[in-house]
């Protein structure tokens, strides 16, 4: 046993576990990740088993004890501790060796209730209870103990489901606990092995309560020997553990006692040719020997899983645009606004009531930029102030306020007529790309062999998209942009009939003490003679706080416009990349109607964006763990072992792996923590 307690390897299996939870069950790798999976029907001596390998009492009784899978991480260490965590990411707690079977228990109990509210009356769920224990006499192994096959209670099928979900992998060691008082034809367990495990190279059977068959003969021979005797891949193991009577009663190293007592003195089963599969420790030591392979073997398709989970993760990241700051709050904003100020005015309403309706719903627009937006302009003090003047100036002094044309021109031409450039052009791209691509579709639909057709398909979508994403990408960035600048010397000018009316209420905007000013000092006075001279004809002087307000206007306005701009490129982008996952995802049953989705998709982005960091830090962390370490520790577990396979690490070899799958390389403390 001394090998199989290797410091080394025992630092392989730790990070086999680590690995396991921190990938979770969706990750799409915790399939490779080696696993003894402990399987049988009720009450054919799981727990038994169990607790002969780990010396600790486990819940026990007649009915359904083990509701949700136990895992058992077992640990050769200097020092005796037993910790329990209820879940998966929860914190361990330190418990006796005594007190496992009533926090398992309670455990329970409290996953029923929750489970009971939840409308699931079986209380049978997939949420692992972690139980470690270490001590000296410990060999290093990891079980996990599913709940036991049962036909009452109408819980068979969601059991058979959960067993198949960890039995399935290749990766996992199946241990199928059965009663030797009972025909292996009838072990549910037996069954779902061999469905997955048809030639027996990963499945192990524990034949249990052999006692009870001890005197019978017949039966011996039927349900044991010929088992034992078998030549086959499929291995068997003869265990005596304590029936139910003697469960409470009987300490752990009695039940050891009695066990090698029973089988060194059965005229059977103590022949030589039965030591090395009778009895607990050699369980145990076929147990850590299989699982110390599978562990050594699964490094390499683990580590190229990660390296290409990660390149798709990569890649798909580098397609979602960009993060958009506050996505609803842009959304709404533009799309309220461009339809708000542009196609809302009542149509009998009279020219200075449509200017007046747009100048309230400007303010309101206004109110809704994001504060990060203007915070290189200085304090949001002069965003209150527009925002105050142009409620305060709406109604009867609007015409000293704002003249009909500026306001018409600037707002009806700027916004309006580019928005509805930029939204028609965005839905011509989306239409003709998909009339394409479902034409492209439904060509190949024809062809010979359909079964090409999604992967034929991929690549017309890849590239109709590329094509359309770069020019729609391209005409709003050149239009709309084009347009903004063009804007950036505009300066809303006033009918100097209704000039002098306005300098009064605007003489009341206190912004002396605001730094604000000083942003567009240049701006003012290059502009100083148009005021001066065309605007006024030079019969009045304009005082700071007048010039500030319509310059401070402008500089609004533009803050909104490119806004505005960089929501429609990004919406353009979403729109792509969903309609592209859409076409991918649905592509052998197309639907217009389904394909063309709501222009808005910056939430779902985001969501897909932020699962995708999710998982990708994940793996990265996994990779982490495998790089800091693991391929030094493999060799001296091999050797340890004494290993019959063969491990090629020169220096070569090594530089090319490195190269290709761009290893991560951490130093020995990094690899500490």
């Amino acid at each position: 046993m001394d090998s199989l307690t290797d410091a080394s390897m025992r630092a392989l299996l730790d990070k086999n576990d680590r690995i396991r939870a921190m990938l979770g069950s969706a990750s799409g790798v915790e399939h490779l990740v080696p696993s003894i999976v402990v399987v049988g029907a009720q009450s054919h001596g799981k727990s038994s088993v169990l607790e002969a390998v780990a010396g600790v009492k486990l819940p026990a009784g007649s009915g359904m004890v083990t509701k949700r899978p136990l895992m058992v991480q077992l640990r050769r260490g200097e020092t005796d501790e037993v910790k329990f965590t209820p879940f998966v990411g929860a914190n361990a707690k330190n418990i006796g060796k005594t007190e496992v079977a009533e926090h398992v228990t309670d455990e329970t109990l409290r996953t029923d209730e929750i489970e009971a509210q939840l409308g699931n009356e079986t209380g049978i769920v997939n949420l692992p209870m972690i139980l470690r224990i270490q001590n000296a006499d410990m060999p290093d192994v990891t079980l996990i103990d599913l709940p036991g096959i049962t036909y009452k209670n109408g819980v068979e099928d969601r059991i058979k489901t959960l067993i198949d979900e960890y039995i399935m992998p290749a990766s996992a060691i199946i241990l199928v606990v059965h009663n030797a008082s009972v025909d292996t034809e009838t072990n549910e367990g037996f069954k779902r092995a061999k469905i997955v495990d048809p030639s027996g190279k990963r499945t192990l059977c524990v034949l249990t309560h052999v006692d009870m068959v001890a005197n019978d003969s017949k039966l011996l021979e039927k349900n044991v020997t010929a088992f034992l005797d078998s030549s086959s891949s499929l291995r068997y193991i003869a265990v005596r553990n304590p029936g139910f009577t003697d469960h409470d009663s009987m300490t752990h190293a009695n039940a050891l006692k009695a066990e090698r007592e029973f089988f060194a003195t059965h005229p059977t089963l103590s022949k030589s040719k039965y030591r090395s599969i009778t009895g607990s420790a050699a369980l145990m030591k076929h147990v850590s020997v299989m699982y110390r392979d599978a562990v050594i073997a699964s490094q390499k398709p683990i580590r190229e899983e990660l390296f290409r989970q990660r390149a798709n993760i990569a890649s798909e990241l580098e397609h979602i645009p960009k993060s958009i700051p506050a996505a609803s709050r842009f959304n709404e904003l533009w799309m309220s606004t461009v339809h708000f100020l542009g196609s809302d005015a009542k149509v009998n309403a009279t020219p200075k009531r449509q200017i007046f309706e747009c100048c309230d719903k400007l303010s309101q627009s206004l109110l809704r930029i994001p504060k990060d937006l203007v915070k290189d302009k200085g304090s949001v003090k002069k965003l209150n102030l527009l925002v105050s003047a142009l409620k305060d100036v709406n109604g009867t002094m609007l015409p000293n306020f704002m003249p009909y044309d500026p306001v018409k021109n600037f707002i009806s031409e700027m916004v309006q007529v580019y928005a509805t450039q930029a939204v028609n052009r965005l839905e011509s791209c989306f239409e003709d790309s998909i009339k394409s691509i479902i034409d492209s579709v439904k060509s190949h639909l024809i062809e010979e062999n359909p079964d090409e057709l999604f992967e034929a398909s991929i690549d017309l979508v890849e590239n109709e998209l590329i094509s359309v994403t770069d020019e729609v990408i391209s005409a709003l960035n050149s239009r709309l942009s084009d347009s903004l600048l063009e804007e950036t010397s505009i300066v809303l000018t006033c009918n100097h009939h209704y000039y002098k009316n306005t300098l009064d209420h605007l003489e009341s905007i206190d912004s002396s003490g605001d730094t604000w000013a000083k942003d567009i000092q240049e701006v003012i006075e290059e502009h100083e003679s148009f005021w001066l001279n065309d605007l006024c004809g030079g019969s009045h002087s304009l005082t700071s706080n007048t010039k500030t307000f319509f310059f401070t206007f402008c500089a609004y306005w533009k803050v909104f416009v490119k806004a505005f701009i960089d929501t429609i490129v990004k919406a353009a982008q979403c729109k792509l990349y969903y309609l592209k996952q859409h076409v991918l995802d649905h592509l052998k049953n197309v639907d217009d109607d389904v394909i063309l989705e709501s222009f808005a998709c910056f939430q779902q982005t985001e969501r897909r964006r932020a699962e995708l960091e999710e998982k990708q830090e994940a793996l990265e962390n996994a990779q982490r763990m495998l790089d800091g370490g693991i391929l030094r520790a493999i060799p001296r577990a091999i050797s340890s072992a004494k290993c019959k396979m063969t491990f090629t690490a020169s220096t070569k070899s090594t530089e090319r792996f490195s190269s290709r799958f761009e290893l991560l390389h951490f130093s020995e403390d990094e690899t500490e923590e």
